[in-house]
């Protein structure tokens, strides 16, 4: 499990880029456990603005565009402005 996989510098980036960010934090931790994005079989996603979410889907499809892990989305309706768009749980 990987958890709290976000945009090391969130601010000023809208959901799109963070998503993109932790997407790419993520692939050399999976390598180094020898596994790689096709090994991701589920992915929670904690976001602050659910209209926003939507803005994430080509960067998923970009990071698996052959296979499809199941998703978990939790809206944080509450979180603070400063907290990243959106945090990554594998």
């Amino acid at each position: 499990m990987l958890a709290g996989l976000q945009a090391p510098r969130s601010s000023g980036m809208d959901m799109a880029d963070q998503c993109r960010a932790a997407f790419e934090e993520a692939i050399p931790l999976l390598k180094e456990r020898d596994l790689a994005l096709r090994d991701v079989s589920r992915i929670v996603c904690h976001i602050a603005d659910a209209d926003d979410f939507p803005a994430s889907f080509p960067v998923f499809r970009q990071f698996f565009p052959s296979t499809s892990p199941g998703m978990t989305m939790m809206w944080l309706k509450d979180a603070p402005s400063t907290a990243p768009k959106i945090v990554l749980i594998w």
